[in-house]
């Protein structure tokens, strides 16, 4: 079997088929050669019900991307409101990382006139903000 069929599955939105692999365990927290789950790919699509069903067979909604970004982070930036409940419905949080790109995504986002979204906050939030907080004074 090749390698990110759950991926495959949710970009497509194929809802048999992932329930085939979801039934064979298949981990729905890895992230593929783009560095997204298939709860970032589902996000994207802003295919709420496969979100649901993704979400229903235990993936992880805090999982942050290669990008550094949490799927609920993406959904709220997308204005997804929908889904972004959902996954706060499943604890999921605001988050990015090390690798979010905030400067490109301030301009972008300046361009459009919205802002980017704020981050929880909570054990969560905090222990990012210190990672942050570490990375940057490693920049100084």
């Amino acid at each position: 079997m090749e390698k990110y069929q759950i991926h495959k599955a949710a970009l497509e939105s194929d809802y048999d088929y992932a329930m085939q692999l979801i039934g064979l365990n298949t981990n729905l927290d890895e992230l593929d050669n783009n560095g997204h789950t298939p709860l970032h790919w589902a996000v994207f699509r802003g295919d709420i019900d496969f979100v649901k069903l993704l979400l229903e067979a235990g993936a992880n909604p805090n999982v942050i991307s290669a990008d550094g970004v949490t799927p609920q982070w993406r959904a709220r930036d997308f204005g997804l409101t929908e889904i972004d409940q959902l996954l706060a419905d499943y604890e999921g949080k605001i988050l990015t990382n090390h690798n979010f790109d905030h400067a490109c995504f301030s301009i972008f986002n300046g361009m459009i006139n919205q802002p980017l979204p704020a981050e929880d906050t909570g054990e969560a939030g905090l222990k990012e903000s210190a990672e942050k907080r570490r990375w940057w004074q490693f920049w100084k």
